[in-house]
């Protein structure tokens, strides 16, 4: 590793080849990007939603290197530990405490400890987790929130949080967009197209999407994304009825653009409660790089962005998914869009990561 920048290791989470490309592995990327030496870890077994002919790519042993300063590195788990121990990196990243096995006893690393939902999201929470959530609350020597809800869960356990949202790498969303993907044709006959891409959990507002549906009959309600907790097959059984939504299933990262590019009006229809408010949905600044008109429910951690139009309820969604269609022609409005976009980007969260790793490393350790 190079001494003139911090370096840092993510611990094993999502796959780097899965078709979700999130926060893990945005972050690794933006942190490299700005000249930090990264290894990201990837899961001995395959994690997350697994990219088309990924399989091969993935099946490695040992290092890969993706560019001069970011690394894969894949071995059994039990190797782990060790090999941070022998290397010394500055950082370790922790998203999950169930990834607090892999720090070594004996750390020379400082270890940056993220919480990025409510706690509520994770249905396995026993006070074994708890306990472990807790301890490194208190020990982490860079804790992150990302969302102000997360903040105020955190501040009065510690000084010091860093409050570090979700964000967007432009350069995915502004390439011109392809034809229209063969399994978009159909609703991109309609006038109108309204999407939604993400995760399709108990969260979403499945009353407040068909009420829309049912209230704009000519457009088409497009869901791209892999279901939690739930099956396609109930996903697809509940608007089988609905001739005008059309629900495609999960979707690769770099393919993502192509849908959206496809979309008159962006949405996130959720529901309203400790995990959406204390969400920073990645799908809002990717909509916001895409340059579409976003409307969603009144979450808290997005009350703050300007290019959001807000609908208070089911029976407000049409006439909000209307007004978004006419802000498009809105040159404010879209200047808007673009400077919400710029403002959160993943290399400007990856120089605050780092900056604030620097910082800490400057310091005594307590």
């Amino acid at each position: 590793f190079a001494d003139d920048e911090p370096s840092f290791w993510f611990l094993p989470s999502l796959s780097w080849f899965s078709k979700a490309f999130q926060r893990p592995q945005q972050l690794a990327l933006g942190l490299s990007e700005v000249g930090c030496p990264v290894v990201y870890c990837e899961p001995w077994e395959a994690a997350g939603f697994a990219a088309d002919g990924a399989a091969k790519e993935r099946n490695f042993r040992g290092f890969r290197t993706l560019s001069p300063r970011l690394h894969l590195l894949r071995c059994p788990p039990e190797m782990i530990a060790s090999l941070i121990e022998a290397t010394s990196p500055s950082a370790l990243l922790m998203m999950w405490t169930e990834q607090a096995p892999f720090i070594p006893i004996k750390r020379k690393s400082l270890v940056v400890y993220e919480m990025v939902d409510d706690h509520s999201l994770t249905k396995h929470a026993d006070s074994g987790w708890n306990v472990t959530h807790e301890r490194w609350v208190r020990e982490a020597d860079v804790m992150v929130a990302t969302a102000e809800l997360l903040l105020a869960q955190l501040t009065p356990k510690r000084p010091n949080v860093l409050m570090l949202p979700n964000a967007v790498r432009l350069q995915d969303w502004s390439e011109p967009s392809s034809p229209v993907p063969y399994d978009m044709r159909m609703a991109r006959s309609a006038p109108v197209v309204v999407g939604y891409h993400g995760v399709l959990a108990e969260w979403f507002d499945w009353e407040m999407w068909e009420h829309a549906a049912e209230k704009r009959p000519d457009w088409a309600f497009v869901l791209g994304g892999p279901t939690y907790l739930l099956s396609d097959d109930e996903v697809r059984n509940r608007l089988a009825r609905r001739r005008n939504i059309h629900y495609l299933g999960p979707k690769d990262y770099r393919a993502l653009r192509h849908y959206t590019a496809q979309f008159d009006v962006a949405t996130i229809p959720f529901r309203l409660n400790p995990i959406t408010h204390a969400c920073s949905p990645v799908k809002l600044f990717e909509y916001m790089a895409a340059g579409k008109p976003i409307v969603a429910t009144r979450m808290h951690e997005i009350l703050k962005y300007h290019s959001v139009l807000f609908t208070d309820s089911t029976a407000s969604f049409p006439a909000t998914l209307d007004a978004a269609l006419e802000s498009r022609s809105d040159p404010e409005y879209r200047v808007a869009l673009q400077r919400e976009a710029e403002a959160n980007t993943w290399t400007a969260r990856a120089l605050q990561l780092r900056n604030a790793v620097q910082l800490r490393m400057q310091s005594p350790i307590a």
